[in-house]
């Protein structure tokens, strides 16, 4: 055991030893902000891989003129309100034309469908004298919120629930 521990010495003393160092391996957790960033930056990279960010010709290049065109004077004013004028013009004409489109396709639309604005002021009509006959006969057989049966009309309760339902008949209205 001396000659080992006298060989460390020595070996210490002139600097021949090989010194292992034992290398801890810390693993850090990432936050999913982290690794987000991290996927990012990988997938940005494998898709620039092979392209240049740099243009290869500059004749290809556009230029943009940084030069202000100074207005002169009351001629250039009146040039440009004619300009606008003319294009507020075309867009008024183009609007026009664009709702007569929409409403002669609106009306192929209804007839194909068949729904005809008639038709359905006939089908309301309907409905709404439905209606009317059934709060009558409800009346009648007594199924009302009064549990009452109802022989006899309150005549001015009724022609005010007809002018309800049926605004035409505002037109024909005396009382």
């Amino acid at each position: 055991m001396a000659d080992k521990k006298n060989m460390k010495l020595i070996s210490l003393a002139t600097g021949n030893k090989k010194t292992i160092a034992k290398k801890e391996v810390v693993i850090v957790k990432k936050t999913p902000e982290e690794e987000r960033d991290i996927r990012a930056k990988l997938t940005v990279e494998k898709l620039l891989e092979g392209t240049s960010l740099i243009p290869k010709e500059k004749e290809k290049l556009i230029e943009i003129d940084t030069e202000v065109i100074q207005p002169e004077g009351a001629e250039w004013l009146q040039e440009q309100v004619g300009l606008l004028s003319s294009e507020n013009e075309n867009l008024r004409i183009e609007l026009a034309t664009a709702r007569d489109n929409y409403s002669k396709i609106l009306g192929e639309s209804q007839r194909i469908k068949g729904n005809n604005p008639n038709e359905l002021l006939n089908e309301t009509i309907t409905q709404n004298i439905l209606t009317l006959f059934n709060e009558l006969q409800n009346n009648l057989l007594g199924h009302n919120a009064e549990r009452t049966v109802w022989t006899t009309a309150n005549i001015p309760v009724l022609l005010k629930k007809m002018l309800l339902m049926f605004p035409f008949t505002a037109d024909i209205k005396k009382f």
